[in-house]
């Protein structure tokens, strides 16, 4: 990973934030929810035709198309050990690729931005698509056109909210739950710049956002961990009112625990609904793990002592004062 993929990360992860503050901000914050409020709206319709580029089929083991080398480089992402065949590097390049796939990792290609979007092709065939045509293949399920119903600014918010929801049933963790983590931040947020204290919504937002970044975490995924901490170092800076490390005691942090129990029970009633496996069966593909851990070095790079002395991911298990030692290695690319 070197310093060019890491700007761009970034950079595009600021722009994500910037696009789902801006629409979220126009709504005033409303009753606080629970977790699993809101169904997805996109299951009710008659079944349309199939998406042009369904998930099934873009992983074409005889193609020979290259991918993005830095993207992709596993050398840098501490994935190889030791000498090994340019064969398997390709393969294990590959399966990256399939993963982040699988996460939802792809972003709306910006004509705005001088960073080349990862994996923005996968949406290329959306783009241009009006919105009834994008909600009917999001009905069949497709990935794709959920993604870009919810990362197009043009689209109603209550659809980019139903299909987060959607792509976090289908198993989605990265994009979908930075979308969900902002829109709870925001909300907390703007509700407490409005009240001028910490209020029982207030606290409910900021459960949610732990669960969903609990979650993520749970996945093997930073997104959400990313969009959080942003929040943090945002109130650091002077850019956000609410401190997130102080909203919940101890003893009410123990409700992220619940509120996270009640979104996996919520995601596998949908997904029994769609004859989908339960999210506790899941399987995890070989290269999760160290992609996990590189990209921890970019939240350690960024976040630093907030990431480590946060009393919130401390109150919730996790340990981020001692790295893996994959993350300590890209680390010290970073240097």
């Amino acid at each position: 990973m070197n310093q060019k993929l890491f700007v761009a990360s970034l950079v595009i992860v600021g722009v994500v934030i910037y696009l789902l503050l801006s629409s979220v901000s126009k709504t005033a914050p409303s009753e606080a929810h629970s977790i699993i409020t809101g169904a997805p709206e996109f299951n009710d319709a008659e079944p349309v035709e199939p998406s042009p580029q369904p998930i099934q089929q873009v992983f074409d083991s005889s193609s020979s198309k290259p991918l993005a080398p830095e993207k992709y480089n596993a050398g840098a992402l501490c994935i190889v050990e030791g000498d090994i065949e340019d064969a398997e590097i390709a393969n294990i390049e590959k399966a990256l690729l399939e993963w982040d796939v699988e996460r939802g990792d792809i972003l709306l290609p910006r004509k705005d931005s001088n960073f080349e979007t990862p994996n923005a092709v996968f949406l290329a065939p959306y783009v241009e698509l009006g919105l009834q045509d994008l909600i009917a293949h999001a009905r069949n399920d497709d990935m794709f056109a959920l993604l870009t119903i919810m990362q197009r600014s043009d689209v109603p918010k209550k659809y980019r909210d139903n299909a987060a929801r959607h792509l976090a049933i289908l198993g989605n963790t990265s994009t979908a739950m930075s979308y969900l983590v902002t829109k709870e931040m925001t909300l907390a947020n703007s509700l407490f710049k409005q009240e001028g204290e910490i209020t029982e919504r207030v606290k409910q937002y900021l459960t949610n956002s732990l669960a969903y970044v609990s979650y993520g975490l749970e996945q093997l995924d930073v997104t959400a961990l990313r969009s959080y901490m942003i929040f943090v170092k945002g109130h650091k800076e002077g850019n956000y009112a609410l401190d997130p490390e102080i909203v919940l005691s101890k003893q009410e942090m123990a409700k992220v625990e619940s509120a996270k129990s009640q979104f996996v029970n919520y995601l596998n009633q949908k997904r029994e609904e769609k004859y989908l496996p339960a999210i506790e069966e899941k399987t995890f593909p070989d290269v999760a793990v160290r992609s996990f851990e590189s990209s921890l070095a970019i939240e350690y790079h960024v976040f630093g002592e907030l990431l480590q002395a946060s009393k919130n991911l401390e109150s919730m298990g996790y340990d981020f004062e001692n790295p893996p030692e994959c993350t300590k290695r890209v680390l010290q690319n970073f240097s």
